[in-house]
């Protein structure tokens, strides 16, 4: 019996070596092909002269200015979707980051459009919206679908590490951010996080309808 959990154990962690290399085998292969084509996209933040930059070539951030002559102002990897809000001087986005490993991570972030300081509302969350009554909804607690948490070997290391995140549950953290002033007003737990229909169950819904 013994002998059974020792090659049982052996076998994980060989299966967990290889995972490794060959998670850094395409980290590699992906940062040569990164520094080989030239990658540049520009987003301009509706309501405000900022705007949002991704690049191979130049810092990735945020930018004040028009296009051709502009400023950065928050170093960083943003993305500008729909959970983008600008709101009482107060910018409302996502900030993506990613592991050693090849792990891509989100937080929801919030910026002050003035002096450009630069608060996590909330970790391992996304953005996704507003909801009817105007509330940001923001969906937390768990690991993008881009990293395979359901297979990953990585993703379920990084689970063992963490108390609130369990990759193979699909659970996730919904939260309710009032925009005017940046504070939490509601959470609840959501089972199926990401997957499925969440606009419909969240956003097309007022945070009173929610509550009840």
């Amino acid at each position: 019996m013994n002998n059974s959990k020792f090659t049982m154990n052996a076998l994980m962690v060989i299966v967990l070596v290889f995972s490794v290399i060959a998670m850094l085998f395409t980290v590699g292969i992906y940062d040569m092909g990164k520094h080989a084509y030239l990658i540049s996209d520009y987003q301009k933040i509706k309501g405000t002269d900022l705007s949002i930059r991704y690049s191979t070539k130049d810092q990735c951030g945020i930018y004040r200015g028009s296009k051709y002559d502009d400023a950065l102002v928050v170093e960083g990897n943003f993305g500008y979707d729909r959970g983008t809000t600008v709101c009482n001087g107060r910018l409302y986005l996502n900030e993506y980051s990613y592991s050693d490993m090849g792990l891509v991570f989100c937080d929801a972030v919030v910026i002050d459009t003035e002096t450009f300081e630069k608060k996590v509302l909330m970790e391992n969350a996304m953005l996704r919206g507003r909801c009817e009554s105007g509330e940001l909804v923001c969906c937390g607690e768990f690991l993008m679908q881009v990293n395979a948490p359901d297979t990953n070997s990585l993703c379920k290391l990084y689970g063992m590490t963490s108390a609130s995140i369990d990759p193979a549950s699909g659970r996730a953290t919904v939260a309710f951010i009032d925009p005017d002033s940046g504070e939490l007003v509601y959470s609840t737990e959501d089972d199926d996080g990401l997957k499925g229909n969440f606009d419909k169950r969240w956003l097309s819904r007022t945070l009173e309808e929610v509550r009840k």
